[in-house]
Formats: C-alpha cells, sequence, structure tokens
C-alpha cells in the first residue's frame, strides 16, 4: 500500500498538512457526498437541487451518520498506506469511518481569514500524539467556500511550547497568543488585510515560518493533517455546499484519549 513520499514526509513534518489530490476515487466521493444529501433531505428536509431549503453555516449533529456505513469508501488504499506509514502497522482501524463536516453559504458575507474559534483537537505535549487525521472533500470545494483553514507550521511551534509539560487545548492557544506576536494578531478582528496578511504573507513565530492555508479541492482530493495543528471553520461565502469527511485514527488502543 502507498505511504507519503519523501518530499510528502518532509512537507507534512514542516507544515503539518499535506493534500493528495484524487487519493479517493472520485467516484466513490461523488456517491459518499449523495448519501449526505439523502440524510439532510431524509432528516432535514434539505434538498440538493433547492438552495431555498438549506440552512445557513455550520451543520451539526451529523456524527452518527457513518454507523450505517455509507462512508466506508473513505478507507482507500491511498488513505490506509499513508495512515499505516505514520502510525505503523499496528494503527487501529476504526469501527466506522467518515465524520460529515457539512457547512452551507451565508449569503451577504464577505469571507475572511477567521479570528475566533482556533482551535487544537486535543492535549498537548512535546511529543506529537499517536493519531493520524485525515480529511476526505466529497463535493468540488473552491476557495472562500467553508473549507477548514489551517496554520501551517502551527504543530511545530505548539510542541516547543509544550515542552516537559502537557497543555490543554484552550491553554496551549491562549499562551500562544500571549508570547507570539502573529498569534495575537490572527485573533484580533480590528486587523484589516487579513487575506494579505496572514494567508499570502504569512509570519514567522518561535523561529518557524507560519501560514494560513485554506482547504480546497475537487471530489476524492483528500488532506493529511498534523493532530496537533492550529485550525479553524471558516464562513461559506460561495453557492455550494463545503461537503467533507474527517476521521482520527489512533496508532494504538487510547492514543486519542482526551480528543476534543
Amino acid at each position: 500500500m502507498p505511504a507519503f513520499t519523501p518530499d510528502q514526509q518532509s512537507a507534512f513534518d514542516r507544515d503539518g498538512l499535506v493534500a493528495l489530490r484524487g487519493a479517493v476515487d472520485p467516484a466513490a466521493a461523488l456517491r459518499m457526498a449523495g448519501a449526505l444529501w439523502d440524510a439532510l433531505q431524509r432528516c432535514d428536509g434539505i434538498k440538493r437541487d433547492d438552495p431555498t431549503t438549506w440552512p445557513s453555516g455550520l451543520i451539526s449533529g451529523l456524527g452518527g451518520l457513518a454507523r450505517s456505513g455509507v462512508f466506508e469508501e473513505m478507507a482507500s488504499p491511498a488513505i490506509t498506506g499513508v495512515v499505516e506509514g505514520l502510525l505503523g502497522p499496528g494503527w487501529v482501524r476504526p469501527q466506522h469511518w467518515g465524520v460529515p463536516l457539512v457547512t452551507f453559504p451565508e449569503r451577504g458575507i464577505a469571507w475572511d481569514v477567521p479570528a475566533k474559534n482556533w482551535h487544537l483537537d486535543m492535549p498537548v505535549s512535546a511529543k506529537a500524539p499517536d493519531v493520524a487525521r485525515v480529511f476526505v472533500i466529497l463535493s468540488s470545494l473552491k476557495p472562500r467556500g467553508g473549507g477548514t483553514v489551517v496554520v501551517t507550521g502551527s504543530h511545530r511551534v505548539v510542541l516547543k511550547l509544550a515542552a516537559g509539560r502537557t497543555m490543554r487545548s484552550g491553554d496551549a492557544v491562549k499562551e500562544l497568543r500571549a508570547c507570539q506576536p502573529w498569534f495575537s494578531e490572527l485573533a484580533d478582528s480590528s486587523l484589516s488585510g487579513r487575506i494579505e496578511r496572514f494567508m499570502e504573507q504569512g509570519g514567522m513565530a518561535d523561529g518557524v515560518p507560519v501560514r494560513v492555508v485554506e482547504m480546497t479541492g475537487e471530489p476524492g482530493d483528500i488532506y493529511f493533517m498534523h493532530p496537533t495543528l492550529m485550525h479553524a471553520f471558516s464562513t461559506n461565502a460561495g453557492d455550494q455546499a463545503r461537503m467533507m469527511l474527517t476521521q482520527w485514527v489512533e496508532g494504538r488502543p487510547g492514543a486519542a484519549y482526551g480528543l476534543w
């Protein structure tokens, strides 16, 4: 089974984020998108071809859908091969694959780099947790269309920050803002030119290059994200629903204990 190439592994170690285009069969991604739309219509009356039925913003409460098995095609050879390369042959296969991430357009709202809701998913220490995180795009996802945004390089800053201790997510983010000016500015919603400042220019934090990157792509594209990379939801300023799946995979039983 395939794993990261040496260049991809180097990029993952440096940036904490690697995209693999078409790593899930695009036809399978579209089937999973169809299953998600069917569930939205069945449960909430949200119709794929009728935007007047669409709610606004992020949809929650979809996590249980994976138990039906409709997202098992997420576990492509490309994904499982990279997982094994990252975690070793003893990794724990999830009982069910795929937690849906759905964000509908918000009318009349201009897209910008978010100032709020930046977070980590689990406590951090000086050693990276034995966990892999993967995202799969189910339908075409354009820039400013609600894709997850991440701060590349932030995992390296966080791991240095936590040297000799274990920190909760909120405490780590708070301390980053207190001691690293770039992260303090990221949280300041009054700053103008945020796209240029944080996405195009980027910056430095504790000697590490950092930059905001938005997950975009086509059906079947995947992203592997380091488990301690800072990330946030973003506004969907497009005209289509953002539809992705995500999955945490443990390298050993209980490795994701405390995940939130």
